[in-house]
């Protein structure tokens, strides 16, 4: 069985790694589309642990079932979609591998809180791994001078896809480790 990969993206970074894991896995993706459109407010809810309201969004899992959730971070938090989510999926037993996509190499923040979030709900995570992707075009806006001199340029859509792709040995074997998926 191939896992189903949970995603959501606000600018595309998320989106492609998913799409490269996807295609490597031949797992099926599911968007996690909300209502409305991201902006500061969207922010601070991830800061606070708030969820968003998840529209037109297939959160069905059979017992069998393998998850991935793939989320941006944002201000070192998981996102709203991320969140809801978590609350509303069924995941009691099911194995969940999370993936984080963020503008820093490190998120640590962020993965406790997902795992946190994932285990009060009866998940059994069997692995994480942290993506490098772009810088969210708000914090872009005012670019601090002193900060983009030391600043890596953002990835390509290419790279985000093969970061995707280059995650199946890991999260397949994860998923194999703990359970019976083929």
């Amino acid at each position: 069985m191939n896992p189903i990969i949970f995603y959501y993206s606000n600018e595309g970074s998320t989106a492609k790694v998913a799409e490269g894991l996807a295609q490597a896995t031949g797992g099926e993706l599911r968007r996690l589309n909300v209502a409305g459109k991201a902006g500061p407010g969207a922010i601070f809810a991830a800061l606070l642990g708030i969820g968003a309201r998840l529209v037109d969004t297939d959160l069905s899992l059979d017992p069998e079932d393998a998850v991935v959730l793939m989320t941006p971070v944002w201000a070192g938090s998981p996102t709203p979609a991320s969140t809801s989510f978590i609350r509303h999926a069924r995941l009691q037993g099911k194995r969940v591998y999370f993936v984080t996509v963020g503008a820093g190499d490190t998120n640590p923040k962020a993965v406790a809180a997902l795992e946190k979030r994932l285990t009060s709900r009866g998940a059994l995570v069997v692995g994480h791994k942290e993506v490098r992707g772009k810088m969210m075009a708000m914090a872009r806006a005012k670019p601090d001078p002193k900060a983009a001199q030391t600043m890596q340029p953002d990835p390509t859509d290419e790279e985000l896809a093969a970061a995707g792709a280059a995650l199946v040995d890991t999260v397949m074997s994860a998923l194999i480790a703990t359970g019976d998926v083929q």
